[in-house]
């Protein structure tokens, strides 16, 4: 029997294997997270407790220096307008909720996309 190809496949940067659509974010706390980032009351646990405020949290990653990067749910982050997950630019509300749970007067929060073996952001 001869091969036909059907189509099926996903051809597209996909997110939502299983799962609901995910955006990847990039917090830049601008100061260094990464000393005691696994103690009760660490600067790294207060930004995450602010992000738990407002999306979905589906995966952490370790940080590194002043940044840390979070999978979130899409549909449970804000965005205000002209913003977008992927558009590698600053995610406002997320930022303000890092701030307010931490007391940092600068955190950034990047929306970002995965692009080869790259993540993109800011």
């Amino acid at each position: 029997m001869a091969y036909t190809n059907k189509l099926h496949g996903i051809t597209t940067p996909q997110t939502n294997f299983a799962t609901r659509k995910l955006a990847f974010v990039v917090v830049d706390m601008n100061t260094d997270v990464t000393t005691g980032f696994d103690e009760i009351g660490s600067l790294y646990q207060k930004a995450v407790e602010g992000i738990q405020q407002i999306a979905e949290i589906y995966a952490l990653g370790q940080p590194s220096g002043n940044q840390f990067t979070v999978v979130l749910s899409d549909d449970t982050l804000p965005y205000d307008d002209g913003q977008s997950a992927y558009d590698g630019g600053e995610n406002s509300p997320l930022s303000r909720a890092i701030r307010t749970a931490t007391g940092a007067g600068s955190a950034w929060a990047w929306n970002a996309s995965l692009n080869g073996g790259s993540l993109n952001f800011d």
